[in-house]
């Protein structure tokens, strides 16, 4: 049996051969754009989707079995959340969000015909950009836990320290950490009026140095 691990050592190269088996869901490998590509329709029928990406993926709404009033029903359920919730976090929105019940009536009739509520299978060719290859593919990836998963990373950055800095789009929060499993820390932001909130960019523990300044809103919920 092949080796299933491989030692990777500074200056020195690591070798694993592995046989690759043709996927038997490709749709569970499919990127947002590889979703909005394959979908057939317009681009005006298309459009109103650039904007659910910020909450779930398309593949949620492609293996729906609903119909075209049953998805009604969730497109008007979902304008009660505030953008960027998640299925682990759902942000309810403190100001009603405009309705138009036609143009609604319309993309639930389109998401209809682009979803599981017709059969067991898509109706049409699921697409894939081109993938890596050669060259391409000597990439190492390296991601770390951070201590819960409600928690959105925005506004990355890396102070002179290798201190990794990061705004959470859920919590009006501002957090450090350092790459690896050490622990992460968290700081509130305060906010100098209503509505208002100044976020003060990377620093650097050792040399205190301040890039800058942010002016945000505060999130709608």
């Amino acid at each position: 049996m092949a080796p299933s691990a491989v030692r990777c050592r500074p200056a020195e190269n690591g070798r694993i051969d592995i046989a690759l088996r043709k996927t038997k869901d490709l749709a569970a490998q499919l990127s947002n754009t590889e979703w909005f590509t394959s979908m057939p329709g317009t681009a005006e029928q298309k459009r109103p989707l650039i904007e659910c990406m910020s909450c779930h993926t398309f593949e949620r709404i492609a293996r729906t079995r609903y119909g075209a009033d049953e998805m009604y029903s969730v497109l008007k359920r979902m304008t009660t959340y505030a953008n960027n919730s998640t299925m682990q976090r759902v942000q309810q929105r403190k100001v009603d969000r405009r309705f138009d019940e036609e143009s609604f009536r319309k993309l639930a009739a389109y998401l209809a015909s682009v979803n599981l509520s017709k059969g067991p299978s898509w109706s049409y060719e699921l697409k894939t950009l081109p993938r890596p290859t050669a060259g391409a593919t000597r990439v190492v990836i390296t991601e770390y836990d951070l201590p819960r998963k409600t928690i959105a990373p925005h506004d990355v950055r890396t102070d002179a320290d290798g201190m990794v800095w990061y705004s959470n789009s859920w919590r009006i929060i501002w957090a450090g950490s350092i790459p690896g499993p050490a622990a992460t820390r968290s700081m509130p932001i305060r906010s100098s009026s209503p509505g208002l909130l100044w976020v003060r960019l990377p620093w650097s523990p050792t040399t205190k140095a301040i890039f800058g300044w942010l002016r945000c809103s505060r999130p709608a919920s």
